[in-house]
């Protein structure tokens, strides 16, 4: 062991290291070592450790993130220069000579990679615990021609695969974070769900501290002794994600560390632990910008290790090879989210976002209006990582979707419920899937998955309903939202009122939307504003009667003024600087693809689904289904801030008293509104989850 002490010396230098406090024990170090260990995980022969994770279908998959190719280095310049961080600093000596009648150049170099000034890869025969390396093996096989086991040639296929940027400083907006500040896990995820996104197995991950633009701002320090990194708690969460190596600015490791008697703990735990190797001594800045600039922290890494049979450690050159997609809504999609078209979809080109493997149970998302299959966004890779196959389609008159008849004048029975139903059951017979586990809807979509349940059970095994409650079948005398007694009541009230249902029935509507005085633009932004939960002002409660009296207790996006447009009634909801810069459920990206989608389709074949609302031939054909109750499992799921619960009175309680059957319950989300999928995602894909749990045997 003579060897590995001087060698620790020669890296880390004589420095007190273990002057700081101590959270963590060497005792609770020495279970996490065996908490988190892969040793016989991929045989007891094994010297690849995590780059297991790294497999065929993994670089083709990462492979596909790249379209039109930017690369960026992510390496130092070679040192040098010595000085207290870098005492072995880079030698490069040109030789020139005459060879074969021609004059030549040629190099050599000569460095010791390992510690704090050149960008390298640590390899597994780098950190003993125990006198244990990675897999069991011993010391005895580090031998001074090289170590016989787990040397770095091992590493001789290279790095291909997705790689994940953590900018931390970002996250906590500062320039860089100061030396000694600790990374936890609550740090990493809390940037997972900034940025909608998710390190998994067999990617790289990759944490910028800052460090580069702290030594331009403020000059070099001593690193040794203080430096920003993962704390070692880290490491159990790197197991858990399955992540295949780890990189930084740094060298990973806090320091202090924190951790009794050590002084890079991460290190030991990952190198010796997971079999993980680490890329130490980044330089991140320039990648770092070029994600902020495309608000996209993913890419293709690429890179190669020197085939040094028994090494300890690589020089190498990453590269971050960027997917620059034109298309802003593929861009924004989070990794693993698939688009594609399918075809004679009962008469549409239907587009869909997809994610998951076939064949797992299937679960199928339904959007509303002004929504997308997009709206779905912070739910489908979530849902399909839990191991489900989740389908979100652009339905009839939205988005991506071609086919349908456009304008006014059309053929309302293409866009009535019954249809919509017949969209999906062609969409899954086209998909080859007979078997659904849940049909999710949210907004106008809730009736149509309500609807779906209720034709096909036999299809749809169970039903989540969301901010719209399912009454189910119309009965000839019920009364309706935009129905011409209800809004003959609204119209007599002084001031003079409107059902939005009817407003949306009319010719002017999508025109009053989409070429309002304020743009279009900015309507979405004050529509999304006004019915979510950063509007203060709405307080929902049930209303006592369906009566024009207590619909005009709504707020007026839903009980309008009998003069003013949609556009009209919302702009006094115009967000201001500050809730704008506080929402993060939708972002200005996000409303880009919004403003797009229906810049490029118009608001009409959604509006027409309103319009079928108060027909009396579209109502008619509902009739046929008076007294079928869903039987199958039922979930409700709202805003605490949504007043589309109560819109319709009596609606929400006839759901959960004459209607669902195997009712499971309601689940109103503090804090949201009207688009609660968007608004807290991660609180409706646990609903989701749970609810799926419980019936997947099903």
């Amino acid at each position: 062991m003579r060897k590995i002490t001087l060698l620790c010396l020669i890296i880390f230098g004589t420095v007190n290291l273990f002057a700081e406090h101590h959270e963590v024990s060497r005792n609770q170090f020495d279970q996490w070592m065996v908490d988190i260990s892969n040793w016989g995980r991929w045989g007891p022969e094994d010297e690849l450790g995590t780059l297991n994770l790294i497999t065929p279908q993994k670089r083709k998959e990462s492979a596909s993130l790249v379209k039109e190719g930017v690369s960026i280095s992510m390496a130092l310049e070679l040192n040098t220069v010595s000085d207290e961080l870098n005492t072995n600093p880079f030698v490069h000596e040109l030789q020139t000579a005459t060879f074969g009648g021609h004059d030549v150049a040629g190099d050599s170099y000569a460095v010791q990679y390992h510690g704090f000034a050149h960008s390298h890869l640590d390899g597994l025969p780098h950190f003993l615990h125990k006198s244990k390396m990675y897999n069991g093996f011993g010391a005895e096989v580090l031998e001074p021609t090289g170590a016989t086991k787990l040397g770095i040639h091992n590493a001789h296929e290279g790095i291909f695969t997705r790689a994940v940027l953590f900018d931390i400083p970002k996250l906590k907006g500062v320039d860089y974070l100061e030396p000694g500040t600790p990374i936890t896990v609550d740090d990493l995820e809390a940037w997972e769900k900034a940025k909608g996104i998710k390190v998994g197995s067999g990617d790289v991950l990759l944490v910028r501290t800052g460090r580069w633009e702290r030594v331009r701002q403020k000059g070099q320090w001593n690193f040794v002794e203080k430096a920003a990194g993962m704390h070692a708690s880290v490491a159990k969460w790197l197991k858990t994600r399955d992540v295949a190596i780890i990189g930084c600015d740094g060298v990973s490791d806090v320091m202090p560390s924190g951790v009794e008697g050590l002084v890079n703990p991460l290190h030991e735990l990952v190198l010796v632990g997971l079999g993980m190797r680490i890329l130490d001594n980044l330089d991140l800045d320039a990648v770092a910008k070029a994600s902020a600039e495309r608000n996209r922290y993913e890419f293709l890494i690429v890179a190669s290790p020197l085939r040094v049979k028994g090494g300890t450690v690589s020089p190498l050159n990453p590269l971050a090879i960027y997917y620059m997609s034109q298309d802003p809504l593929i861009a924004n999609l989070p990794h693993g989210v698939r688009s594609r078209k399918v075809s004679n979809v009962n008469g549409l080109e239907m587009h869909i976002l997809e994610a998951g493997e076939r064949g797992k149970p299937c679960v199928v998302l339904l959007h509303g209006f002004p929504e997308l299959a997009y709206s779905w966004r912070a739910c489908i890779g979530q849902l399909a990582e839990a191991g489900y196959y989740v389908i979100a389609p652009d339905q009839r008159g939205y988005g991506r979707t071609l086919g349908w008849e456009q304008g006014y004048d059309v053929d309302l029975q293409k866009f009535s419920l019954p249809n919509l139903v017949s969209d999906i059951l062609t969409l899954l017979f086209r998909l080859k899937i007979d078997s659904v586990l849940s049909v999710v809807g949210h907004d106008f979509g809730s009736p149509v998955a309500g609807w779906c349940g209720l034709i096909r059970p036999d299809i749809f095994h169970s039903v989540v309903l969301m901010s719209a409650p399912f009454p189910g079948a119309p009965t000839p005398k019920s009364d309706r939202p935009g129905g011409v007694e209800i809004n003959i009541g609204l119209t007599e009230m002084d001031p003079s009122r409107k059902h939005y249902q009817w407003y949306y029935s009319t010719r002017e509507a999508d025109s009053d939307m989409l070429d309002c005085q304020q743009g279009f633009r900015s309507f979405l932004r004050a529509y999304f504003f006004v019915k979510s939960g950063d509007n203060r002002k709405n307080d929902p409660h049930p209303l006592a009667a369906y009566s024009a009296e207590f619909l005009a207790q709504l707020p007026t996006y839903y009980v309008m003024q009998a003069g003013e447009t949609m556009a009209e009634t919302v702009e006094y909801g115009l967000p201001s600087a500050g809730d704008l810069a506080s929402c993060t459920w939708l972002t200005e990206q996000d409303l880009d693809i919004y403003e797009n989608e229906f810049t490029r389709t118009g608001l009409q074949g959604g509006l027409n689904w309103y319009r079928c609302g108060v027909s009396e031939i579209a109502r008619d054909i509902l009739q046929l289904f008076r007294k079928v109750v869903l039987k199958q499992p039922t979930l409700f799921i709202a805003g605490a801030r949504d007043w589309g619960v109560f819109q319709s009175p009596g609606a929400y309680e006839r759901m959960q008293t004459e209607i669902c059957i195997d009712f499971e319950g309601t689940h109103l989300i503090d804090g949201a509104g009207h688009w609660v999928q968007q608004e807290n995602p991660d609180r409706v894909n646990r609903l989701l989850l749970d609810f799926f749990c419980d019936h997947v045997a099903t």
